[in-house]
């Protein structure tokens, strides 16, 4: 008959085993957008590589919250890999989920990922990604220098690439400013993976003026109602 004192290492390592976290890998976790504005209601996609695991239980994948010490608080989302909510591949290995956020302080959000497997009481966990919350540039300058600098880059590289390879790279600059929410390569109005919409209040550069439409770079800033901006002369 066991004593109660084995009875209570049993429970203590029963616990231990349901609050670690496997060593499975789950990697390149991402937010798109990584900055959102404070007091507003943001749809952030969440990405992660899991792979395709026969022990993975794969309805189990899910976004945590972590406090400031880097411990789980609660759940806030789940991720797919089967072309849904936003996932591009069903299959794939690629984990996706869009998860809502309203944040009332500026500041970082911590998040990890987690997925269960079959045959162990153990969750397996990413590294700790980020969601930064800012003040939103109001700025009429401030905005006006993203557009200034991103047509910058476009003519600087467009005489030293195709204007399709410099579109795409000004797009990937966009895409690490900040303030930027979404960028990519759009015609008048369509939007581009990883937004929920133009929301009207996007700007664009770097045409290609043999397209029949004006297909180019739009992108959209954190709380601008600002729009406009200039045209480049593009080259066919």
């Amino acid at each position: 008959m066991p004593t109660r004192t084995a009875v209570r290492h049993l429970l203590l390592l029963l616990t231990t085993c349901l609050l670690t976290y496997a060593t499975t890998s789950i990697t390149v976790p991402t937010a798109y957008p990584d900055a959102i504005a404070v007091n507003t209601p943001t749809l952030v996609t969440i990405k992660a590589q899991i792979g395709t695991a026969t022990d993975l239980i794969s309805t189990s994948v899910t976004v945590v919250r972590l406090n400031a010490q880097g411990l789980a608080l609660r759940t806030i989302g789940s991720l797919y890999d089967d072309g849904t909510h936003g996932d591009s591949v069903p299959g794939d290995g690629i984990f996706t989920g869009q998860v809502p956020f309203t944040e009332a302080e500026v500041g970082t959000v911590g998040l990890a990922i987690t997925a269960a497997l079959r045959g162990t009481l153990q969750r397996t966990r990413s590294e700790t990604f980020f969601v930064s919350v800012i003040q939103p540039p109001t700025d009429v300058a401030e905005i006006s220098a993203v557009q200034s600098q991103a047509s910058l880059l476009y003519s600087s590289l467009k005489g030293q690439t195709t204007p399709s390879a410099a579109r795409t790279a000004v797009v990937s600059w966009l895409q690490s400013q900040r303030a930027v929410t979404a960028a990519g390569l759009s015609s008048d109005g369509p939007t581009p993976t990883g937004s929920a919409s133009w929301k009207g209040n996007s700007t664009s550069v770097c045409p290609s003026p043999s397209m029949s439409a004006n297909v180019g770079v739009r992108y959209t800033m954190l709380g601008s109602n600002w729009s406009g901006g200039n045209w480049l002369p593009g080259s066919s």
